[in-house]
């Protein structure tokens, strides 16, 4: 809504009847479903598309359209009312791995590209100097080799939203709780929330050890 990024669609720039959110993979949708506009949205949106929570009438038109190819999961909210800048210290302060994590430049962004095996995707930014521009984030490299990384999916004027990734042989070693302490600790530093919506029980787990506030369940569908 304040212009940073993302994409917001309607059937008519004046008295719009039917609108579309898109964020990366990400598409919510509001208003009157029953529209031609919203009919061809919902018939081009393309595979792997997630289709989050949105107005009345339009998950029943997708799951008309498309069946079994579209897939309920469960995605868990998380609210920062409890998140603490001096716990955060306290998390990055005792890890053993601080010197290993650095922050990401251009130059790190220039080695990673092509590197489908890391889990660090930045398509929703244009390109990298605009990530580097309105984003930030963190890699943890071993051996000189990329194990994890923590970074702004997405970034509004008033808040970011968290990714992180970390090898699956570097796993259960307390690395995705530095990188996390150190992503949060910057945007707290930048005076933006940081918000937390986790996809599986990994991530649960880490947000409520960050300090983060379970709010609840909610079900998106990925359409397959």
């Amino acid at each position: 809504m304040d212009g940073t990024m993302g994409a917001i669609m309607s059937d008519a720039p004046e008295n719009p009847k039917s609108i579309c959110i898109h964020m990366a993979d990400f598409w919510y949708f509001a208003g009157d479903p029953h529209t031609p506009w919203a009919q061809g949205l919902i018939g081009n949106t393309p595979p792997f598309g997630l289709i989050m929570p949105s107005a009345p009438g339009w998950l029943e038109k997708f799951e008309k359209k498309y069946g079994e190819h579209l897939q309920p999961f469960t995605r868990y909210s998380f609210s920062t009312e409890s998140l603490t800048e001096s716990e955060l210290i306290d998390l990055w302060d005792k890890s053993p791995h601080k010197e290993n994590i650095i922050p990401m430049d251009s130059r790190f962004l220039e080695n990673v590209q092509g590197h489908t095996e890391i889990g660090f995707e930045i398509n929703q930014f244009q390109n990298p100097q605009n990530f580097l521009k309105i984003g930030f984030g963190f890699a943890f490299i071993q051996d000189g080799q990329v194990q994890g990384v923590a970074y702004t999916f997405s970034v509004s004027t008033k808040g970011i939203d968290v990714s992180i990734w970390v090898a699956e042989r570097q796993r259960q070693q307390g690395i995705a709780t530095a990188l996390a302490s150190r992503l949060l600790l910057e945007s707290l530093h930048h005076g933006v929330e940081p918000h937390w919506d986790a996809a599986n029980g990994e991530s649960v787990k880490l947000a409520k050890k960050l300090g983060y506030t379970f709010i609840g369940t909610y079900d998106a569908y990925s359409l397959e």
